[in-house]
């Protein structure tokens, strides 16, 4: 009686990640978004494939007449137009970040008739292989230097997906590429906030030129791979926060 006692504790640190905490939360919501966004763009996109698959099959006349339209520009149409819509069921459904990013790249390579595919995640200075398809599982996680994934680093310059023929003749045919003897790559820059965070790759083993078609239906998959990326990167920042303001 008559006399007191005060207790003073620095919050400073639990106020700090309580606001990174909501700003992580604020990050998710806006992805959210951005999910919807690029889901009603692919389906745009899909009902676009469909409609000049069916304008191309209207126009394309019986083999003994000719080959004014060849058949390989129809099943290229019809085969982008499914995938797409595969990829689409995924985006809505419940599936983690890193399952859709494996089915985004093996849709990808079965649609494009690509022999092998990649998404390789920018982690300073080196590129780090995330997801294979057409590989082996032994280089999902490996590290690459800037001189081994020559594609994924031209990709932070360009900002664009871009395709090259043949990577022989381009000097670019090193790393995973001579490894498993692969002749030509469409690559797709992933990126966040303007900022180049990975590539997404699909391999052919001979020389091959992308159509503007194929080229586009990479484009679409780079951004819905770029999400689910941005996604994987802002839960593990929320466990993180969330770990440290439960201690």
């Amino acid at each position: 009686p008559g006399r007191f006692a005060t207790i003073i504790e620095d919050t400073t640190e639990l106020r700090r990640t309580a606001e990174a905490l909501k700003g992580i939360e604020e990050a998710l919501e806006r992805t959210a978004e951005e999910r919807r966004r690029l889901l009603e763009e692919s389906q745009v996109l899909t009902e676009k494939l469909r409609a000049q698959s069916a304008e191309l099959e209207a126009r394309t006349p019986p083999p003994a007449q000719g080959d004014e339209m060849p058949a390989q520009e129809l099943a290229e149409r019809v085969a982008l137009a499914e995938a797409l819509n595969a990829v689409n069921h995924l985006m809505s459904s419940t599936l983690d970040d890193e399952a859709i990013m494996q089915s985004t790249l093996d849709e990808g390579v079965r649609a494009l008739a690509a022999d092998a595919g990649a998404i390789e995640l920018r982690e300073e200075p080196d590129w780090v292989v995330r997801c294979q398809c057409g590989l082996t599982t032994a280089d999902v996680g490996r590290r690459l230097s800037r001189n081994e994934a020559p594609n994924a680093t031209r990709a932070t310059s360009y900002r664009q997906p871009f395709a090259t023929a043949d990577m022989q003749a381009a000097a670019t045919g090193v790393g995973l590429a001579s490894e498993h003897a692969l002749r030509s790559v469409l690559a797709v820059p992933l990126l966040a906030h303007e900022a180049v965070t990975g590539c997404l790759l699909f391999y052919g083993k001979g020389v091959r030129v992308f159509s503007d078609a194929e080229i586009d239906f990479g484009r679409t998959l780079g951004a819905i791979v770029s999400l689910a990326v941005e996604n994987a990167r802002l839960r593990e920042e929320l466990r993180r926060a969330a770990t440290a303001e439960a201690q």
